[in-house]
């Protein structure tokens, strides 16, 4: 079964009481430009969406982890040497299993991010989801709690770890659904 990889312990809360409902993925690449002999470097180029409407997917935490189990805390690995008889009942309290369950993805959109500003194409053109006078408006303070972050603030600052957010970049937004 195909696999959804998380390992970024911010979320893992979400995760674990399944309230993550949405995750972003980079709708773009880098790679090496044809003239990279005359000094052009990289251009970024369109990376498809690698998820698709419908399937079924693992959730994951740290798939290439050796350990098999994690503490509730912090998501750190713990050796199965330290696993003894008796221990059924701390991993219930204390630890949980990497593999989290499965999801069905319901949506994927394509958006674009830049620094404190969400935009989605609609019929009549880009509607941005943003901080105002008011503060962050409800759309954005909505989505960042179903990615698993506790602010807008905090979701901007997970995504520009993953990109340069000074100019607006694509990316998926991909809804998905628990399976009990």
């Amino acid at each position: 079964m195909k696999q959804i990889n998380f390992n970024d312990k911010r979320i893992l809360k979400s995760l674990l009481d399944k309230t993550k409902t949405v995750f972003i993925e980079k709708a773009f690449k880098y790679v090496q430009h044809p003239d990279f002999e005359e000094g052009k470097g990289f251009e970024e180029v369109d990376k498809p969406c690698k998820y698709k409407k419908g399937e079924i997917y693992e959730v994951v935490w740290k798939k290439y982890s050796k350990h098999k189990y994690f503490k509730k805390s912090n998501g750190e690995a713990i050796p199965l040497e330290n696993f003894g008889l008796g221990m059924s009942e701390i991993l219930d309290d204390n630890l949980f299993n990497k593999n989290l369950g499965k999801v069905k993805i319901t949506k994927i959109e394509k958006i674009e991010i830049d620094i404190n500003t969400l935009w989605f194409d609609t019929k009549v053109g880009k509607l941005p989801f943003s901080k105002d006078m008011y503060g962050w408006n409800e759309p954005c303070r909505r989505i960042s709690k179903s990615i698993g972050d506790k602010s807008p603030e905090d979701m901007f600052k997970r995504i520009e770890e993953m990109a340069n957010l000074s100019e607006a970049r694509p990316f998926y937004l991909i809804s998905k659904e628990w399976i009990k």
